[in-house]
């Protein structure tokens, strides 16, 4: 008898998990995390793994929104779309003004 409650227990808990009609909100929360994980990649000054990550979090977000529109869907769509933004900005700026400034040093022989 414990055991037939326990089951349905834990079958109730599963159908909890997903939303109306069996749709999922996963897709939404991993563009979501993705968006995020970019703007950390700022701070690592890492554009292409930025860019990378915000690629496929705007691929999630979208796919979200188009099976079940979802707010964290939407959110995610726009950190990633900025996230994208400021990541190209930062690989734009390391390949034209760092990396040239760089050269430049070492080839002069300046010394930090």
């Amino acid at each position: 008898m414990v055991k037939k409650i326990k089951k349905s227990v834990k079958t109730s808990v599963k159908k909890e998990v997903k939303t109306e009609k069996g749709k999922s909100e996963a897709l939404g929360i991993s563009g979501f995390t993705l968006g995020m994980i970019s703007f950390l990649e700022l701070i690592f000054f890492t554009p292409y793994l930025g860019i990378f990550l915000t690629i496929i979090g705007i691929i999630f977000c979208g796919v979200q929104q188009k099976r079940n529109p979802t707010r964290l869907g939407k959110i995610g769509l726009v950190i990633n779309l900025f996230g994208l933004v400021l990541n190209s900005l930062l690989m734009y700026t390391l390949l034209k003004v760092l990396i040239p400034t760089i050269q430049q040093m070492v080839e002069s022989g300046v010394t930090a």
